[in-house]
Parts: C-alpha cells; structure tokens; sequence
C-alpha cells in the first residue's frame, strides 16, 4: 500500500517539473541535500480501516547552504482575520466551505537559487540515473525552509489572477469584489498554507473553478469539516460552530502515582516538567481557539513551568478534567445582519495579590448589534479574547484597569479597522481616528466605577496617580467620537474570569445563550453587585424575554 502512495507521490514531483537529472559534477557539493520518506498514515472516513497510506518525499532542508539568509517565513490566516471571515459568512448567509491543494509545495516556483539533491532509490529508478547524476531542483519541494513561502508566492498569484484581492491588514485574507460594483461583495477566503476556507455567491464559485485549473483541489468539503484543528459546523440558520471537544477528549492526562500526589510541595522531576509542558501546550491551542473558559488558569499553568512542583502537575490534571467536562463549550458564530454589525470590548484586570504577584488583564471582545449600547438585548458573536500578565508594575487597581482598557480598546480598533475593510473598499484604514467615525459607535465597557467616572466627565481627571491619568487622557482621545464607555457590575463581567483563577460558569453560560445585555448604569447601581447578581442578571434578561416573545407572537 505504501509502495502505490509512493509511486503517486513522485508521478506529482514528475508532472510538476519540480526535478530534473544533471550530472554530479555540475552542482558544488555543498549545494546538494539529501532526501528521504515521511510514511504516516492519513485519517479517511472513506476507507473501510478509516485511514489511507501517504507518502511524502521531502528533502533535508537543515543542509540548505543559506539557510541563515534565505526569508522563511509562513504566511497563515490570524485569528482575528479568520473569526471576522466566519462572521461575514454568516451574516451574508453564505455556505461555508473549505479546500486544499494537492501536493500543493510542489507547486510553488523556485527562487533561482540552484540547489540539488540526492534521490532516493524509487526517484533514481523512475528517471533512469546513473550514479554520476542527481537531481537538480527546479521547483518547489517538501523540506525547503523557503517552501512555504514560496507556494504563498504563488498561491496569492493566482487568486489574484482570477480576481482576488489581499486584505490590507492580513495577507493570507481575501476578499472577492464585484466586478461591476466593488461595494459589493461577492466572496471571502482565508488561507493556511494550502488550505482554504471561505464562502461567497455564484461569482465566488466561478473564481474558484478557475483556481482549481491552476492549482487542482486535493478535496472540498461544505457545511461540516476540520479546519487547522477546528471542528467547524454550519447550521440551517447560517450560524457556524467551532469546538473542540473531540481534540480534548483525546489529551491524555500527566501520570502521577499515588505516592507522589502526597508529595505536592516537591519540585518536578524533569521528566514531569516535560509532561506539564506538553499539557500545557495541548490546553492552550483550545484556549486561544475556542475555550476562552479556560484560558486564565493554563496562562497560570504556563507561569508554573520553569519552578514546577508536584502541586501543578495536579492543577494541570485538573483543568483538563474540566475542559473535558464542560466540552460542549462552543463558539458560535451568528448570523447578524451584516448592515447592523458594531463591535462591544470588554476590559479588566486583577490587581496583584499575595497569591497573584502580577497583575493580569483580561479582554473579550464581541460583534453585536446597537441593541446592546441601547440597554436591549443583542446577539452576539465572539471574535477575541486574550489573558496575559500586564507587561509593567501598576501601583492600583485603578492603574491596572487603565491598562487594560486601553490595551482592550486597541485591539477593539484593530478589528473594527479590519472590518471597516471588509464591508467598505473605500475604508481608510490608515486613517483609523477618523475612518473609524465612520462605522457604528463601538462599546468600550469596564466595571471599574473609578475608571468609568475618569473617561467619561469633561473635566480634566484629578487623579493622583499621573501616568495613569495620561493613560485615562489618551482613552478619551483614541475613543473620541466612535466609541462610547459603559460600565456593568463585576458579576456580568465577560472578562472578569479571563484575570483570575476562579470559575468560569456564568461566561460559558452567555456564551451557550448568544445573546447579552447590559443595563443603565444608575439602575446597575441600585442592583447588589455580589455573584449572585449574575443569575438574576440571566434570568431578568432572558426569561422575561422569552416570555414577552411568546405574548407577542400570540
């Protein structure tokens, strides 16, 4: 079986020209590498064994004689970029889809630089060399530390050659305007390496029939499909689930016998510190992608690594345990109309404490409608969220919450400068202060009363701390005009459990709601701020909703 993915893997390196024969001494030794084989097998639902052989020839690219000033980067599709995309997927009731590229590296076209390499036996044979010959390489080829970027050369080529265009802000999105009217838009993709994902109307079809000719599709897949690790859905409502319960449910826990689990101020052993590691490295890409719920505490796991102790190999077992508990956490993705679509951030922070020696600021940030500045109840969509150690010593609580409204309002105007983009050839990103007047007014919200009263009286701030009254100032001035400030109690918080090792319910429980609220900020103030608020905050908010729905349709 792997004898056949072999010979399909080279009859691709024939068809694509990527080698040809020279004699040895034609090319500096130093300019040869070597090869070999990667046999792995391939999940495939169509097999009967639910997996297929694959071979990949791939050549030692460590051996490159420039390895140290050749560009390697590899241009991928960000989050930020790929939460917006799904968004206008949505919201335009687009099909979503993705596709990749067959033996797509082989399909990139060489830099010019000469480089060889030793074949490997079945190479040797299919081209008939005598041992005085090699291969030189005349395109693209697996193992090149330039192959990425090379295919990403040449893919972006011909997106363009059939009418896409790179977003400003992220080159690995793309945008497919009309022809004839460029305010309309007809398709978006986004790109990963030789993978793609996207959707658009008949016109965003037509483009890709004719990529396809260029660059022929290895597969495409509609409605439900993995994408870098994601398990996306799209459901009748054109809104779109990313989770990823099935990649949790297969991290294995760290094996800690009995008798050690009595000894959990003792320092790990090496072999235990490389296990927390990979744990720890295996919860974060569900953090980042689709758990915010968890995000603090392996941030925390993560701080625990060099100084290890028994104690959070324990910890790390237990946050597993809860992300296998709570996997049915999702992200959706709803299908807001795209013409109402603003954005709301939310910023907090926790101050350093005897446990906590650094503060931590958390953020979140959602799409939305103008429902939510308006004290109604909005739809939402999640489109980042982040939790980090405040990069600087805050002296207050007041300080640390400065910083992180200031750093939640620029990733908010990041966004909205990527959107803007999006929805409207004509945006000036470059402009942000005034091109950012432009979009619905955004929400920048805190539940920092202080905070709150500094951004938004006219009076100068008196405040006795003066960096942090030039960071307030600086708020004021980058808001200006297309974001307003609202404050929310602690208990409603959406990015209150994003600075703090506590329990994450009342976040996964809006985010299975997809909807949120915020009220007046004097009715806030009449309410009791305690945890208990956050359930009576979901029952007024939802219940009496649901129930007016009902009168309304009766």
């Amino acid at each position: 079986m792997f004898d056949g993915a072999k010979t399909k893997e080279l009859k691709c390196w024939i068809e694509t020209s990527t080698v040809k024969k020279i004699l040895r001494n034609r090319v500096h030794p130093s300019r040869i590498m070597t090869s070999r084989w990667i046999l792995p097998w391939k999940v495939d639902d169509k097999e009967p064994t639910g997996r297929r052989p694959k071979a990949r020839l791939v050549v030692r690219g460590y051996q490159d004689p420039e390895i140290d000033q050749v560009s390697t980067d590899s241009p991928t599709l960000s989050r930020d970029a790929r939460m917006l995309l799904l968004q206008t997927v949505a919201s335009q009731n687009w099909r979503l889809q993705n596709f990749d590229i067959t033996t797509a590296f082989l399909r990139g076209r060489a830099d010019g630089r000469e480089l060889a390499m030793e074949p490997v036996p079945e190479l040797k044979q299919l081209l008939h060399m005598s041992e005085g010959e090699i291969c030189l390489l005349e395109g693209n080829a697996y193992g090149r530390v330039d192959a990425p970027l090379l295919f990403y050369k040449e893919f972006r080529k011909h997106l363009e050659s059939v009418g896409f265009e790179a977003h400003p802000l992220d080159n690995c999105l793309y945008l497919l305007r009309n022809k004839q009217n460029p305010a309309v838009l007809d398709g978006i993709l986004g790109t990963h390496v030789d993978d793609g994902i996207g959707g658009g109307n008949h016109n965003y079809d037509v483009a890709l029939q004719k990529l396809q000719k260029h660059l022929p599709f290895g597969s495409r897949e509609y409605d439900r499909f993995r994408f870098t690790g994601l398990d996306m859905e799209q459901l009748p409502d054109y809104s779109i689930r990313i989770s990823q319960k099935a990649y949790i449910d297969k991290i294995e826990p760290i094996d800690i016998p009995k008798v050690r689990r009595n000894q959990k101020d003792d320092g790990a052993t090496p072999k235990e510190v490389h296990a927390l590691r990979g744990l720890c490295g295996s919860l974060q890409y569900a953090a980042v992608h689709s758990r915010p719920d968890i995000a603090t505490k392996v941030s925390g796991l993560q701080k625990a690594v060099p100084k290890a102790k028994v104690s959070d190999l324990l910890e790390a077992n237990k946050v597993l345990r809860e992300a296998k508990d709570f996997g049915h956490t999702t992200i959706m993705v709803r299908p807001i109309p795209i013409g109402e679509i603003t954005f709301a951030s939310f910023g907090d922070a926790s101050f350093a404490s005897s446990t906590q020696l650094k503060a931590q600021q958390g953020l979140f940030v959602m799409a939305c409608t103008e429902k939510l500045q308006q004290n109604e109840t909005s739809e939402f969509s999640p489109v980042a969220w982040n939790t980090k150690q405040i990069g600087r010593v805050v002296r207050s609580t007041l300080s640390a919450e400065a910083y992180a409204m200031s750093t939640s309002l620029d990733k908010l105007n990041w966004i909205r400068c990527m959107w803007g983009y999006i929805v409207d050839p004509k945006f000036q990103w470059q402009k942000p202060e005034e091109s950012l007047k432009t979009l619905r007014r955004a929400l920048l919200i805190t539940d920092c009363k202080s905070l709150y009263d500094l951004v938004t009286k006219l009076a100068t701030p008196n405040c006795q701390e003066w960096r942090t009254t030039v960071e307030v100032m600086l708020i004021k001035q980058q808001a200006l005009g297309n974001a307003e400030c609202r404050w929310i109690s602690t208990a409603i918080m959406l990015a209150d459990c994003l600075t703090k090792n506590m329990d994450s319910h009342f976040l996964r429980k809006v985010l299975s709601l997809g909807r949120f609220r915020i009220y007046d900020e004097g009715q806030t103030l009449k309410e009791n701020a305690n945890k208990k608020y956050s359930t009576t905050w979901i029952d007024s908010s939802f219940k009496r909703e649901n129930t007016m729905d009902v009168n309304s349709s009766i």
